[in-house]
């Protein structure tokens, strides 16, 4: 489960209440230390993320599905992180200021486990980025074998 104010990628690092981000590190000798980085994070950008959890959810989804952290990225699509209110996520979330979606890179990193539970959730396998390719395209130009195989008998049973 996610932890409220924890980073949705490593779950180690917290935002305090100010907007100071904390980064637990280890140093050589294996001691455990904590970083502030508050005055490197820029606080409009903290106000602009708490401000709209909608945009916080969809932000933390899209983290955990290029990091692979399947099992956390479902409670989104399931309406079960600690934001949704029972709200289920759109599966076809595009990263912001463009149209690429956790699709897009699942099939640039060959990552069927991505794609299959996108799909599972509604994903669209032919929604589009700003350059008119969907992830079998994209799939194609990177030779990802297996989200090439995936995606092409989802085609081939749909079409």
């Amino acid at each position: 489960m996610l932890y409220h104010n924890r980073c949705p990628i490593c779950r180690e690092s917290n935002l305090n209440g100010n907007g100071g981000f904390w980064v637990g590190l280890l140093n050589e000798s294996g001691d455990r230390l904590l970083f502030d980085f508050e005055k490197e994070i820029d606080h409009k950008l903290y106000l602009k993320y708490w401000a709209n959890p909608e945009l916080e959810r969809k932000v933390s989804f899209l983290g955990l599905m290029a990091h692979m952290a399947v099992e956390d990225a479902e409670l989104f699509l399931k309406g079960e992180d600690l934001l949704a209110k029972g709200k289920k996520l759109d599966p076809n979330v595009c990263y912001e200021g463009s149209r690429k979606n956790a699709m897009h890179l699942a099939a640039l990193m060959d990552n069927v486990e991505d794609v299959k539970l996108l799909l599972k959730y509604g994903a669209d396998a032919e929604f589009m980025d700003e350059d008119g390719k969907t992830a079998l395209d994209m799939a194609k130009e990177q030779d990802a074998k297996r989200v090439i195989a995936l995606l092409s008998e989802k085609q081939n049973r749909s079409g």
